[in-house]
């Protein structure tokens, strides 16, 4: 009864992990390893190869005091209070810029100022300098709402910055948008906040984007090998782990405490 006793309390419980015989099961598997990363990267190129490519465009633009060259006896105190004046705006600027009431106001310069945007359109005659339009290119006119889906405002408070990005299927969309919307900043505050002491100046305007803002083969591929590798290890490890099958006499000894004796060969039986 004592010796059952014994040998009871000889028996582990669980499974300790030897992290060399861990990294050791993981090197006899590599060749599964590189095949399931070889596939997340496969498949992170097609995802970004077949991703609609966008374009974002950004115009910056700084609320400035236009009073800042005032008598040195008043500009200390107008200075003061537009400089707030200024950090409030900057700080709601996000609803400003993206509230309906500037979306219309940015797709109704776009479809009627046909002056407004030759350099980003050009000429539709060289010879006889005549502009193109918004919907010359357009093919029509935009509406607020594509307008207002394709803004994006971020600000900084210290500096009193706004930046205005637009971002569209289209490269030469999104400059007329950020173009159009600087453009219409300045009678936006003024008309809305009834503030005349802050003028809108152009740090950097929008340009025609060469490239897609969403597209980056190398990262994404990158991300994906990494996803596919952890992803392979850690269900490799898994199986590793929670498998208490006995298959070799050092198991015996390693997970249940006793010594193997010897080995009984297998008979192959005579037909």
């Amino acid at each position: 009864m004592d010796s059952t006793n014994n040998n009871n309390n000889s028996v582990k419980v669980g499974k300790e992990i030897d992290i060399r015989d861990a990294i050791g099961y993981l090197f006899s598997k590599i060749w599964i390893i590189a095949l399931i990363t070889a596939a997340t990267i496969i498949v992170a190129f097609l995802i970004t190869n077949f991703t609609t490519e966008l374009y974002t465009s950004t115009n910056k633009a700084m609320l400035i005091n236009k009073n800042e060259q005032v008598d040195n006896n008043t500009s200390d105190k107008l200075n003061a209070s537009d400089l707030s004046i200024a950090i409030q705006l900057t700080k709601m600027s996000s609803e400003i810029f993206t509230s309906d009431s500037f979306a219309v106001r940015v797709a109704e310069m776009l479809n009627t100022d046909d002056g407004q945007f030759t350099d980003i359109l050009g000429y539709k005659d060289t010879d006889k300098k005549e502009p193109r339009t918004f919907s010359d290119f357009y093919g029509g006119e935009i509406q607020y709402s594509a307008v207002k889906a394709s803004l994006k405002v971020s600000s900084n408070e210290d500096t009193c910055a706004v930046s205005l990005s637009s971002t569209t299927k289209n490269p030469t969309l999104s400059a007329l948008i950020v173009t159009a919307s600087y453009a219409c900043m300045q009678d936006h505050i003024n008309e809305n906040f009834k503030v005349e002491s802050i003028i809108v100046g152009q740090v950097d305007y929008g340009r025609v984007p060469k490239s897609p803002s969403n597209i980056h083969y190398f990262r994404n591929m990158a991300i994906g090998a990494v996803l596919g590798f952890v992803a392979i290890c850690a269900i490799l490890l898994a199986f590793y782990i929670f498998d208490d099958k006995i298959k070799t006499p050092d198991d015996i000894e390693k997970h249940l405490g006793l010594s193997v004796l010897g080995e009984i060969p297998e008979i192959e039986e005579e037909a």
